[in-house]
């Protein structure tokens, strides 16, 4: 993961969080605001809470680098233990890793969503499509393959997390 910064005359600098060469997840801006003001029109302007249920320390920092700059609050919780002690706080939507030290993803989501049918739960797994089945049946609502791309990200929050944007 990097940090790429990038310079216009006359147009500021943006700085894009990046994995691999994802370069599909450059923010859109009005030309007519000053660098300061500008907002992306995908950005969280309600402040959503999210939870991140990720073992891999790296991944972890990904996950919150890019929620955060969508203007999402992230939290994160390490392991199966961690996650079923943190999702009672209210979170808008969870992000869950499939493959965690002390109980898997399916299995967090099933004890889940015996206590919240309504939590958006987001499967990230590096283990591919065939998982989906198990996925969906467990109670969760979408997939994303990692490594995590921005864009996919923006698409799934926009899915399931409806933003009212404030001028």
């Amino acid at each position: 993961m990097h940090i790429i910064t990038k310079s216009r005359l006359n147009k500021g600098h943006l700085r894009i969080p990046s994995l691999l060469n994802d370069n599909n997840h450059q923010r859109k801006t009005p030309k007519s605001t000053t660098n300061s003001s500008k907002k992306s029109t995908t950005q969280n302007t309600t402040k959503h809470r999210v939870l991140v249920v990720e073992d891999n320390l790296i991944n972890q920092k990904v996950a919150k680098l890019f929620l955060e700059s969508l203007s999402y609050e992230a939290d994160i919780a390490a392991n199966g233990q961690q996650a079923l002690a943190m999702f009672h706080r209210g979170y808008s939507l969870i992000l869950m890793d499939l493959g965690l030290p002390d109980l898997d993803g399916v299995e967090i989501t099933k004890k889940i969503r015996e206590q919240n049918k309504h939590v958006p739960i987001i499967a990230c797994t590096a283990s591919g499509e065939s998982y989906k089945t198990n996925c969906f049946d467990a109670g969760m609502d979408d997939f994303i393959v990692k490594p995590m791309m921005l864009e996919e990200l923006k698409q799934v929050l926009a899915k399931f997390l409806a933003t009212k944007e404030t001028h």
